[in-house]
Protein backbone atom coordinates (compact mmCIF):
# COMPACT_ATOMS: atom_id res chain seq x y z
CA UNK A 1 0.00 0.00 0.00
CA UNK A 2 1.24 3.55 -0.90
CA UNK A 3 0.12 6.88 0.84
CA UNK A 4 0.97 10.29 -0.12
CA UNK A 5 0.86 12.62 2.24
CA UNK A 6 0.34 16.63 1.89
CA UNK A 7 0.30 18.94 4.79
CA UNK A 8 1.13 22.46 5.77
CA UNK A 9 2.26 21.93 9.08
CA UNK A 10 5.52 20.13 9.93
CA UNK A 11 7.76 19.71 12.72
CA UNK A 12 10.93 21.80 12.43
CA UNK A 13 13.22 19.03 13.55
CA UNK A 14 12.24 15.39 14.84
CA UNK A 15 12.50 16.98 18.48
CA UNK A 16 10.12 19.72 17.90
CA UNK A 17 7.30 20.42 20.14
CA UNK A 18 5.14 21.89 17.55
CA UNK A 19 3.41 19.34 14.77
CA UNK A 20 5.12 16.51 15.75
CA UNK A 21 2.00 14.82 15.65
CA UNK A 22 1.83 14.54 11.90
CA UNK A 23 5.55 12.99 11.71
CA UNK A 24 4.09 10.48 14.70
CA UNK A 25 1.05 9.13 12.67
CA UNK A 26 2.75 8.88 9.37
CA UNK A 27 6.12 7.09 10.89
CA UNK A 28 3.49 5.03 12.89
CA UNK A 29 1.96 4.28 9.37
CA UNK A 30 5.50 3.35 7.78
CA UNK A 31 6.68 1.24 10.79
CA UNK A 32 3.44 -1.14 10.04
CA UNK A 33 4.72 -1.58 6.75
CA UNK A 34 3.48 1.09 4.00
CA UNK A 35 5.04 2.89 1.68
CA UNK A 36 4.78 6.75 2.49
CA UNK A 37 5.43 9.85 0.72
CA UNK A 38 5.52 13.36 2.29
CA UNK A 39 4.55 16.45 0.10
CA UNK A 40 4.93 19.71 3.02
CA UNK A 41 3.49 22.64 1.35
CA UNK A 42 3.88 26.10 3.01
CA UNK A 43 3.11 29.72 2.02
CA UNK A 44 6.01 31.91 1.15
CA UNK A 45 7.10 34.86 3.45
CA UNK A 46 9.40 37.45 1.95
CA UNK A 47 12.61 37.11 3.79
CA UNK A 48 11.94 33.39 6.11
CA UNK A 49 14.40 30.60 5.01
CA UNK A 50 14.26 27.33 5.06
CA UNK A 51 14.20 26.16 8.68
CA UNK A 52 12.97 22.65 8.35
CA UNK A 53 15.59 20.06 8.55
CA UNK A 54 14.17 17.16 6.50
CA UNK A 55 17.54 15.26 6.65
CA UNK A 56 16.53 14.74 9.99
CA UNK A 57 13.54 12.48 9.19
CA UNK A 58 13.89 9.16 7.62
CA UNK A 59 10.73 9.49 5.09
CA UNK A 60 11.09 10.56 1.32
CA UNK A 61 9.67 14.32 1.47
CA UNK A 62 9.19 16.65 -1.00
CA UNK A 63 8.21 20.79 0.08
CA UNK A 64 7.22 23.27 -2.13
CA UNK A 65 5.93 27.25 -1.65
CA UNK A 66 2.68 29.06 -2.45
CA UNK A 67 1.80 32.34 -2.55
CA UNK A 68 -0.77 33.43 0.32
CA UNK A 69 -2.28 36.45 1.87
CA UNK A 70 -1.53 37.07 5.58
CA UNK A 71 -4.18 36.99 8.12
CA UNK A 72 -6.96 35.01 5.88
CA UNK A 73 -7.66 38.29 3.80
CA UNK A 74 -9.29 37.58 0.55
CA UNK A 75 -8.76 33.32 1.76
CA UNK A 76 -10.11 32.24 -1.47
CA UNK A 77 -7.90 33.66 -3.59
CA UNK A 78 -4.95 32.41 -1.77
CA UNK A 79 -6.73 28.96 -1.86
CA UNK A 80 -6.68 28.92 -5.74
CA UNK A 81 -2.77 29.66 -5.30
CA UNK A 82 -2.53 26.61 -3.14
CA UNK A 83 -4.64 24.41 -5.28
CA UNK A 84 -2.83 26.19 -8.50
CA UNK A 85 0.93 25.30 -7.25
CA UNK A 86 0.51 22.14 -5.01
CA UNK A 87 -1.50 20.13 -7.33
CA UNK A 88 1.11 20.04 -9.97
CA UNK A 89 3.43 18.77 -7.61
CA UNK A 90 1.15 16.29 -6.34
CA UNK A 91 0.64 15.09 -9.67
CA UNK A 92 4.89 14.48 -10.19
CA UNK A 93 4.52 12.29 -7.45
CA UNK A 94 2.16 10.63 -7.98
CA UNK A 95 2.74 9.69 -11.73
CA UNK A 96 6.37 8.24 -10.22
CA UNK A 97 4.79 6.81 -6.22
CA UNK A 98 2.14 5.57 -7.61
CA UNK A 99 -0.41 6.31 -4.36
CA UNK A 100 -3.22 4.22 -3.71
CA UNK A 101 -4.35 7.17 -1.02
CA UNK A 102 -3.47 10.81 -1.13
CA UNK A 103 -4.09 11.54 2.46
CA UNK A 104 -4.58 15.78 3.75
CA UNK A 105 -4.23 17.20 6.90
CA UNK A 106 -6.22 20.35 6.82
CA UNK A 107 -8.68 21.55 4.66
CA UNK A 108 -6.56 23.86 2.77
CA UNK A 109 -4.58 21.01 1.64
CA UNK A 110 -7.65 18.87 1.35
CA UNK A 111 -8.34 21.45 -1.73
CA UNK A 112 -5.53 20.13 -3.65
CA UNK A 113 -5.45 16.46 -2.78
CA UNK A 114 -9.27 16.27 -3.76
CA UNK A 115 -8.64 18.08 -7.39
CA UNK A 116 -5.53 15.80 -7.78
CA UNK A 117 -7.37 12.82 -6.71
CA UNK A 118 -10.71 12.91 -9.23
CA UNK A 119 -8.13 14.02 -12.14
CA UNK A 120 -6.15 10.64 -11.05
CA UNK A 121 -8.73 8.21 -9.89
CA UNK A 122 -7.23 8.34 -6.34
CA UNK A 123 -9.49 7.94 -3.28
CA UNK A 124 -8.81 11.14 -0.81
CA UNK A 125 -8.56 11.36 2.81
CA UNK A 126 -8.99 14.38 4.76
CA UNK A 127 -7.83 14.69 8.70
CA UNK A 128 -8.56 17.56 10.96
CA UNK A 129 -6.87 18.42 13.35
CA UNK A 130 -8.63 21.83 14.84
CA UNK A 131 -11.08 24.49 13.96
CA UNK A 132 -10.10 28.10 12.91
CA UNK A 133 -11.51 30.63 14.72
CA UNK A 134 -11.03 33.17 12.26
CA UNK A 135 -14.37 34.29 11.06
CA UNK A 136 -12.99 35.15 7.53
CA UNK A 137 -12.02 31.31 6.93
CA UNK A 138 -16.23 30.26 6.74
CA UNK A 139 -16.97 33.44 4.84
CA UNK A 140 -18.66 33.78 1.30
CA UNK A 141 -16.68 31.59 -1.62
CA UNK A 142 -13.99 30.18 0.62
CA UNK A 143 -16.38 28.41 3.07
CA UNK A 144 -18.26 26.82 -0.03
CA UNK A 145 -14.81 25.86 -1.28
CA UNK A 146 -14.06 24.27 2.23
CA UNK A 147 -17.67 22.91 2.67
CA UNK A 148 -17.32 21.32 -0.38
CA UNK A 149 -13.52 19.51 0.73
CA UNK A 150 -15.37 18.17 3.75
CA UNK A 151 -18.21 16.77 2.03
CA UNK A 152 -16.75 15.19 -1.22
CA UNK A 153 -13.22 13.09 0.07
CA UNK A 154 -13.45 9.74 0.35
CA UNK A 155 -12.41 9.87 4.28
CA UNK A 156 -13.24 12.84 6.63
CA UNK A 157 -11.22 12.20 9.66
CA UNK A 158 -11.55 13.84 13.30
CA UNK A 159 -8.93 13.36 16.13
CA UNK A 160 -11.68 13.88 18.92
CA UNK A 161 -15.32 13.81 19.27
CA UNK A 162 -15.83 17.41 20.19
CA UNK A 163 -14.28 18.52 17.04
CA UNK A 164 -16.55 16.28 14.72
CA UNK A 165 -19.35 18.06 16.58
CA UNK A 166 -18.21 21.90 15.99
CA UNK A 167 -18.23 20.43 11.99
CA UNK A 168 -21.51 18.93 12.46
CA UNK A 169 -23.15 21.68 10.32
CA UNK A 170 -20.18 22.01 7.55
CA UNK A 171 -19.81 18.28 7.20
CA UNK A 172 -23.48 17.25 6.95
CA UNK A 173 -22.51 14.05 4.69
CA UNK A 174 -22.02 11.47 7.53
CA UNK A 175 -21.45 8.03 6.14
CA UNK A 176 -17.52 9.41 5.05
CA UNK A 177 -16.75 10.51 8.71
CA UNK A 178 -14.84 8.75 11.33
CA UNK A 179 -12.96 9.46 14.88
CA UNK A 180 -9.02 8.83 15.03
CA UNK A 181 -7.89 9.42 18.00
CA UNK A 182 -3.73 10.73 18.12
CA UNK A 183 -1.54 8.59 19.67
CA UNK A 184 1.32 9.04 22.23
CA UNK A 185 5.31 8.24 22.48
CA UNK A 186 6.07 5.88 25.11
CA UNK A 187 8.22 7.10 27.68
CA UNK A 188 11.35 5.00 28.25
CA UNK A 189 11.48 5.44 32.18
CA UNK A 190 9.31 2.66 33.53
CA UNK A 191 6.82 3.04 35.83
CA UNK A 192 7.36 5.18 39.01
CA UNK A 193 8.23 4.13 42.06
CA UNK A 194 8.86 7.06 44.12
CA UNK A 195 7.05 10.49 44.33
CA UNK A 196 7.70 14.06 45.01
CA UNK A 197 7.31 14.86 48.71
CA UNK A 198 6.38 18.49 47.45
CA UNK A 199 3.68 18.21 45.19
CA UNK A 200 4.94 19.17 40.97
CA UNK A 201 2.34 20.28 38.97
CA UNK A 202 2.42 20.81 35.37
CA UNK A 203 0.72 22.28 32.58
CA UNK A 204 2.68 22.28 28.86
CA UNK A 205 0.21 24.32 26.44
CA UNK A 206 0.12 27.67 24.14
CA UNK A 207 -0.29 30.40 26.55
CA UNK A 208 -3.63 31.50 25.01
CA UNK A 209 -6.98 32.64 25.92
CA UNK A 210 -9.25 29.27 26.22
CA UNK A 211 -6.02 26.78 27.50
CA UNK A 212 -7.10 27.38 31.25
CA UNK A 213 -3.49 28.13 32.41
CA UNK A 214 -5.19 30.86 34.17
CA UNK A 215 -7.75 29.09 35.71
CA UNK A 216 -4.80 26.49 37.19
CA UNK A 217 -3.19 29.52 38.97
CA UNK A 218 -6.38 31.37 39.93
CA UNK A 219 -7.55 27.74 41.68
CA UNK A 220 -4.05 27.11 43.38
CA UNK A 221 -4.22 30.77 44.87
CA UNK A 222 -7.62 29.57 46.72
CA UNK A 223 -5.59 26.91 47.73
CA UNK A 224 -2.55 28.67 48.80
CA UNK A 225 -4.63 30.87 51.16
CA UNK A 226 -6.09 27.70 52.38
CA UNK A 227 -2.84 26.63 53.62
CA UNK A 228 -2.25 24.11 51.15
CA UNK A 229 1.42 25.14 50.26
CA UNK A 230 3.12 21.80 49.52
CA UNK A 231 3.08 22.05 45.52
CA UNK A 232 5.27 23.74 42.49
CA UNK A 233 3.67 24.47 39.31
CA UNK A 234 5.71 24.44 36.71
CA UNK A 235 4.21 26.14 32.99
CA UNK A 236 5.35 25.41 30.08
CA UNK A 237 4.90 26.97 26.69
CA UNK A 238 5.01 30.50 25.26
CA UNK A 239 2.14 32.86 23.89
CA UNK A 240 0.21 36.17 24.26
CA UNK A 241 -1.12 35.29 27.96
CA UNK A 242 2.21 35.76 30.13
CA UNK A 243 1.62 38.89 30.93
CA UNK A 244 -1.75 38.66 32.15
CA UNK A 245 -0.47 35.55 33.81
CA UNK A 246 2.47 36.91 35.51
CA UNK A 247 -0.19 39.42 37.09
CA UNK A 248 -2.63 36.50 38.57
CA UNK A 249 0.78 35.38 40.38
CA UNK A 250 1.54 38.47 41.95
CA UNK A 251 -2.11 38.82 42.68
CA UNK A 252 -2.13 35.57 45.03
CA UNK A 253 1.25 35.63 46.13
CA UNK A 254 2.66 32.64 43.87
CA UNK A 255 6.13 34.04 43.32
CA UNK A 256 8.03 30.78 45.05
CA UNK A 257 5.69 28.40 43.86
CA UNK A 258 5.27 28.93 40.02
CA UNK A 259 8.08 28.41 37.61
CA UNK A 260 7.91 29.48 33.68
CA UNK A 261 9.95 27.30 31.42
CA UNK A 262 8.98 28.37 28.28
CA UNK A 263 8.53 26.63 24.83
CA UNK A 264 10.33 23.51 25.41
CA UNK A 265 11.61 20.92 22.84
CA UNK A 266 9.36 17.79 23.06
CA UNK A 267 13.10 15.99 25.12
CA UNK A 268 12.58 18.49 27.48
CA UNK A 269 8.91 18.19 27.81
CA UNK A 270 9.12 14.23 28.46
CA UNK A 271 12.07 15.39 30.92
CA UNK A 272 9.77 17.55 32.89
CA UNK A 273 7.10 15.19 32.87
CA UNK A 274 9.28 12.24 34.33
CA UNK A 275 9.60 14.58 37.28
CA UNK A 276 6.41 16.08 37.98
CA UNK A 277 3.15 14.41 39.81
CA UNK A 278 -0.10 16.16 38.31
CA UNK A 279 -0.76 17.44 35.25
CA UNK A 280 -3.69 19.50 35.21
CA UNK A 281 -5.00 21.98 31.83
CA UNK A 282 -8.45 23.04 31.90
CA UNK A 283 -8.65 23.38 28.72
CA UNK A 284 -12.48 24.35 27.60
CA UNK A 285 -11.20 24.29 24.00
CA UNK A 286 -9.38 21.10 23.15
CA UNK A 287 -10.13 18.38 19.78
CA UNK A 288 -8.24 16.06 21.68
CA UNK A 289 -5.20 16.74 23.68
CA UNK A 290 -1.75 14.91 22.95
CA UNK A 291 -0.10 16.60 26.03
CA UNK A 292 -2.29 14.33 28.56
CA UNK A 293 -1.80 11.39 26.92
CA UNK A 294 1.57 12.08 27.63
CA UNK A 295 1.48 13.25 31.13
CA UNK A 296 -0.65 9.85 31.71
CA UNK A 297 2.04 8.00 30.18
CA UNK A 298 4.37 9.12 32.23
CA UNK A 299 2.19 8.08 35.52
CA UNK A 300 1.17 11.35 36.22
CA UNK A 301 -2.83 12.10 37.35
CA UNK A 302 -3.94 13.93 34.89
CA UNK A 303 -7.02 16.48 34.75
CA UNK A 304 -8.98 17.92 31.89
CA UNK A 305 -12.27 19.52 31.36
CA UNK A 306 -15.31 17.58 30.90
CA UNK A 307 -16.67 17.24 27.04
CA UNK A 308 -13.91 18.28 25.92
CA UNK A 309 -11.05 16.29 23.75
CA UNK A 310 -9.57 14.16 26.80
CA UNK A 311 -12.81 12.88 27.56
CA UNK A 312 -12.27 9.91 25.20
CA UNK A 313 -9.77 8.57 27.53
CA UNK A 314 -10.10 10.41 31.38
CA UNK A 315 -12.72 8.40 32.64
CA UNK A 316 -13.51 10.58 35.88
CA UNK A 317 -12.36 9.03 39.26
CA UNK A 318 -10.63 5.87 37.48
CA UNK A 319 -8.08 7.34 34.97
CA UNK A 320 -8.27 10.28 35.96
CA UNK A 321 -10.34 13.68 37.00
CA UNK A 322 -12.56 15.96 34.38
CA UNK A 323 -13.60 19.56 36.16
CA UNK A 324 -16.46 21.83 34.49
CA UNK A 325 -15.62 24.24 32.20
CA UNK A 326 -14.55 27.55 33.63
CA UNK A 327 -15.03 26.28 37.22
CA UNK A 328 -12.64 27.65 39.57
CA UNK A 329 -14.08 26.24 42.63
CA UNK A 330 -14.32 22.68 41.29
CA UNK A 331 -11.32 23.15 39.74
CA UNK A 332 -9.79 24.29 42.81
CA UNK A 333 -11.25 21.08 44.47
CA UNK A 334 -10.06 18.48 42.24
CA UNK A 335 -6.62 19.88 42.83
CA UNK A 336 -6.83 19.90 46.34
CA UNK A 337 -7.99 16.38 46.40
CA UNK A 338 -5.46 15.69 43.98
CA UNK A 339 -2.61 16.96 46.32
CA UNK A 340 -3.51 15.31 48.87
CA UNK A 341 -3.96 11.73 47.07
CA UNK A 342 -3.04 10.70 43.88
CA UNK A 343 -1.07 7.65 43.22
CA UNK A 344 -3.39 5.09 42.50
CA UNK A 345 -5.45 7.06 40.04
CA UNK A 346 -2.23 8.23 38.48
CA UNK A 347 -0.98 4.38 37.73
CA UNK A 348 -4.27 3.00 36.57
CA UNK A 349 -4.48 6.50 34.44
CA UNK A 350 -1.26 5.23 32.65
CA UNK A 351 -1.75 1.65 31.96
CA UNK A 352 -4.92 2.92 30.09
CA UNK A 353 -2.95 4.58 27.91
CA UNK A 354 -0.14 2.29 27.04
CA UNK A 355 -2.92 -0.09 26.27
CA UNK A 356 -4.98 1.95 23.99
CA UNK A 357 -3.43 4.80 22.97
CA UNK A 358 0.33 4.10 21.37
CA UNK A 359 0.79 5.24 17.90
CA UNK A 360 0.79 1.57 16.89
CA UNK A 361 -3.13 1.67 17.98
CA UNK A 362 -3.39 4.69 15.90
CA UNK A 363 -1.73 3.35 12.53
CA UNK A 364 -3.94 -0.09 12.86
CA UNK A 365 -6.88 2.00 12.98
CA UNK A 366 -5.46 4.08 9.87
CA UNK A 367 -4.26 1.74 7.69
CA UNK A 368 -7.84 -0.26 8.32
CA UNK A 369 -9.52 2.84 7.00
CA UNK A 370 -7.31 2.75 3.87
CA UNK A 371 -7.84 -0.47 3.20
CA UNK A 372 -11.81 0.26 3.14
CA UNK A 373 -11.28 3.25 0.79
CA UNK A 374 -9.49 0.90 -1.69
CA UNK A 375 -11.52 -2.06 -1.58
Amino acid sequence: MNILYVSNDFPTDSDSSRYLYIWDSIKSVTDCGVSTHILHSRPWKPGKKNIIHYNQFTLPIDHCLYLSIPRHYFRSISNLSYIYTVQKHLIRISNNFKPDVIHAHGEICGLAALSVGKKLGIPVALTIHGIDTCSRVWRGYNAKMFTQVLNNVDSLIFVGEPLQKAYEDKAQRKNHQHILHNGVRIPDATARKEYNKEIQIISVSNLVEGKGVDLNLQALGKLKKQGIQNWRYTIIGSGDQIKYLKKIIAENNLEDNVIFMGECTHQQVYGQLSKADIFCLPSYREAFGIAYLEAMAHGLLTIGVEGQGPSAFIAHEKTGFLVRPNDINHLAEVLELSILNYQNIAQTGRNYVLNHFTWKHHAEKLISIYQDMIS
